[in-house]
């Protein structure tokens, strides 16, 4: 029995992805890639320093275009940095992600690991995550994943040979 009375702030959410396992890892290699399926529809992402190495940091700026009531950083932005904790190619990612806000409930770095399977020509790519921040709903969590997930799917959806 668990006593602790909060909520476990984790979540899982998976996807296949019709690419093959070392396209769609390689995904997070390619800055102007990133840049097309990190940020949620209807932002636009800057990256300020990128660096695809085990201990770099990326340092991104998720642009709303105007004031908006998610923004964590500013009245139209969300800056955040995403450290490689691990890259273990093509199978695994670890991310430690930080908002950079005076927001309560952002203090702790989230935990993030990406894992890649090949599922045929396919890929199955899971995305478990630890210590959600307090600040953040874990449901739109789930949501922001499921749809940068979708996002990642789109980008590497073979183009139609007519």
């Amino acid at each position: 029995m668990n006593d602790d009375p909060r909520p476990a702030r984790s979540a899982r959410i998976e996807r296949l992805i019709e690419a093959p396992q070392a396209d769609v890892f390689a995904a997070w290699a390619d800055s102007d890639l990133l840049a097309r399926w990190l940020p949620p529809v209807g932002l636009s992402l800057d990256i300020e320093s990128f660096e695809f190495r085990e201990g770099s940091t990326l340092a991104l700026v998720f642009n709303y275009g105007q004031a908006d009531p998610w923004a964590k950083t500013g009245v139209d932005h969300t800056s955040v940095r995403m450290r490689f904790a691990e890259i273990s190619a093509p199978d695994r990612l670890r991310l430690e992600v930080t908002f950079l806000t005076d927001q309560p409930g952002f203090e702790v770095p989230m935990r993030s690991t990406w894992t890649y399977e090949p599922i045929g020509p396919h890929t199955r790519v899971v995305v478990e995550t630890e210590d959600i921040p307090e600040g953040m709903a874990i449901e739109d969590h789930k949501s922001g994943v499921t749809a940068l997930l979708a996002n990642l799917a789109r980008v590497m959806k073979p183009v139609s040979k007519v």
